[in-house]
């Protein structure tokens, strides 16, 4: 308040003194200056000061306690105008978001111009720190624990709310967790599952095995490697299965991840071959002997092995059977070897045993089986004959003849030669007369081997006749023999000929030293006559032997005339060979072409045409031995034989 006109001023109610005082009434008051001027005069006036009400204010926030990076509406009322700070924000509600907890002061103006203020508090909870406990790798196929900490509860992008969650993504994949913390506060983390491609393996299929082989099998597309059954390691394996097996491979790749694959072995055998070999008849075709094969999972074929097929009988390879138009030509017994291959390459080798019978020949009665100790001295044999003997009688060693001393009419006596008796073996024993053209029945003869320090064996496996280009007219043989002895060194003192058919070279022109043990020797015979038949042996000793042993013989019928280039060419069958009386067909292993016989010379007697494997001839040659040679359709060689005409 102010006064004027005076020098001194007594204010009240209050008793301020001045021209100029503040006063702050709470109610309307009167206010009453006495003022007094230089000469102690006095003078009074009066002032009436109303007192108008402050405003009444409200304050409220919509969030009293909120989140880092939240915000909270303030309100206020009672007021005309209201200013809020911090924040100079004007307004009866402002938006506030402070980074951390605040007391706002409102003041708020009426209209009268009052003005009253008030405060309200912002709470700031900060933020949860949620994690995930990592990133993780894992291989196609396998799970990833991930487990969330840092709130009080969650919810993971995938759905669940539980603290860890299982998860098996195909590919690399990202989640993420939301955590709140007890204030309700919300904070985010999330982490990779990185997925590894699982390696490819792979594994090479082997071909089928025969049982008791070995099969290797190969994987590849990985660093390490599990085989099972077996538990073998490594990128190759040797596997041994007696039976179809699959084997399983465990391929794992640097980082731990691993893939898997199989391959089936297959296993063919034990291949079992028997045969069916009933008796057969001299001279009758159609013989219904076979031969057949177990354990096999794919056909087998049939072959020959060793010695021979018995009297002219010829044997179909992919059927086990024997070719119908084929027939013995001579009683008697026979063993020999048959070999079964199937297309996996397993084979089993079988010796099997067959007899000959004439239709109706005469029976040995004595000797029904008799066997000898390899190298002993060769034996006399007594023949005892139903139906009687004459002087006539032969004995027969497996289609050869021996000494034979008649005995009484039902008796004859054969003497066997050392050859006979010189290595194991079996032979048939037969007589033939005059009463019995096609021989009795056979009689097996066994020899049988020795200790194996006391006994050498020598075995004439081929003799084999050419021409003799050096000797020419003459001709020359292979003689090829196997031999064994495992105790002593073995020498071969001579290749002869147990007929006695002079040779104009003697064979070896000294003896073979082929020491201790077993193998194959083969010695070729020069300038012997043609058109004989020679019958080659082989003499044989060890420095335990006091007499040389002979081994058993082979025979080949000696020619000339043919190129030796020619006889190159595989050796063929024809039938019916020998060729004889009344034949004007003959059969052949070629379906189309041309056949052509040549003489001792190599004179062409006849050229015919080949038809489906047959071939008419118009006239016989003359009594001898030529050589059959056969041409394909474009005149290409495609085989050869020896033919006999008798």
């Amino acid at each position: 308040l102010t006064a004027v006109g005076a020098t001194s001023y007594l204010w009240n109610p209050g008793a301020q003194t001045g021209s100029v005082v503040t006063v702050s009434p709470i109610t309307n008051t009167i206010y009453t200056v006495v003022g007094i001027d230089p000469n102690g005069c006095m003078g009074i006036n009066t002032i009436s000061v109303t007192v108008n009400a402050v405003p009444t204010m409200t304050v409220s926030a919509s969030f009293s306690a909120i989140c880092v990076g939240a915000s909270s509406t303030l309100s206020a009322g009672g007021a005309v105008i209201y200013l809020w700070n911090p924040g100079a924000m004007f307004g009866s509600s402002v938006l506030v978001s402070p980074t951390a907890s605040t007391t706002y002061t409102v003041d708020g103006t009426n209209a009268n111009g009052c003005t009253s203020s008030q405060i309200i508090a912002v709470t700031v909870n900060n933020l949860p720190i949620i994690s995930i406990a990592s990133s993780t790798t894992i291989c196609n196929g396998s799970s990833a624990t991930l487990t969330a900490s840092g709130g009080a509860s969650y919810l993971w992008s995938s759905g669940p709310t539980t603290v860890s969650i299982v998860v098996s993504p195909t590919s690399t994949q990202s989640y993420s967790v939301t955590g709140t913390d007890a204030n309700g506060c919300v904070n985010v983390d999330s982490a990779n599952v990185t997925v590894n491609a699982m390696p490819i393996v792979t594994v090479s299929t082997p071909a089928a095995i025969c049982n008791g082989n070995s099969a290797t099998l190969t994987a590849a597309g990985a660093t390490t490697y599990l085989w099972n059954p077996g538990a073998q390691t490594g990128s190759s394996v040797t596997v041994s299965p007696t039976s179809n097996t699959t084997y399983t491979v465990v391929g794992t790749d640097p980082i731990g991840c691993a893939g898997t694959a199989t391959v089936l072995v297959a296993v063919d055998g034990p291949l079992v071959l028997s045969g069916n070999l009933p008796i057969a008849y001299a001279g009758q075709p159609n013989y219904s002997g076979s031969f057949s094969v177990t354990g096999s999972s794919t056909p087998c074929t049939y072959a020959l092995t060793a010695p021979a097929l018995p009297y002219g009988l010829s044997l179909l390879p992919l059927v086990g059977t024997f070719d119908p138009i084929t027939y013995p030509t001579a009683s008697g017994f026979s063993t020999f070897q048959i070999t079964a291959t199937n297309t996996s390459g397993c084979s089993v080798a079988q010796w099997f045993s067959m007899q000959v019978d004439d239709p109706n020949p005469g029976t040995l009665q004595s000797l029904s089986s008799y066997s000898i100790t390899a190298l002993s001295p060769a034996p006399t044999l007594t023949l005892t004959v139903s139906g009687g003997v004459d002087s006539a009688t032969v004995a027969l060693k497996n289609g050869s003849q021996r000494v034979t001393n008649y005995l009484s009419p039902t008796q004859v006596e054969m003497v066997l030669l050392a050859a006979d008796v010189a290595s194991p073996t079996q032979f048939p024993i037969k007589v033939v007369n005059p009463t019995y053209p096609n021989g009795t029945n056979s009689i097996l003869f066994s020899v049988i081997a020795g200790p194996p320090s006391t006994v050498a064996s020598v075995t004439v496996t081929g003799v084999y006749c050419s021409p003799d280009g050096a000797n020419y007219p003459n001709s020359k043989a292979l003689v090829t023999f196997t031999y064994s002895s495992l105790a002593e060194p073995l020498v071969v003192t001579e290749v002869h000929d147990s007929m006695q058919i002079s040779l104009a070279t003697p064979a070896p022109a000294s003896p073979i030293n082929l020491g201790q043990g077993s193998g194959q020797y083969s010695w070729t015979i020069y300038d012997i006559n043609p058109n004989t038949t020679l019958h080659a042996g082989v003499k044989f000793k060890t420095p335990s032997m006091a007499n040389a042993a002979i081994s058993n013989e082979d025979t080949c019928i000696t020619f000339v005339g043919v190129d030796e280039i020619e006889q190159g060419n595989s050796q063929v069958n024809i039938f019916p060979n020998p060729l004889t009386s009344g034949v004007s067909q003959i059969n052949c292993g070629l379906k189309e072409g041309t056949l052509g016989i040549y003489d001792a010379l190599g004179r062409e007697v006849i050229k015919v045409r080949v038809e489906d494997g047959k071939c008419e001839i118009g006239e016989k040659p003359v009594f001898g031995v030529y050589v059959v040679r056969l041409f394909d359709a474009d005149r290409q060689p495609a085989g050869w034989s020896k033919l006999i005409v008798e």
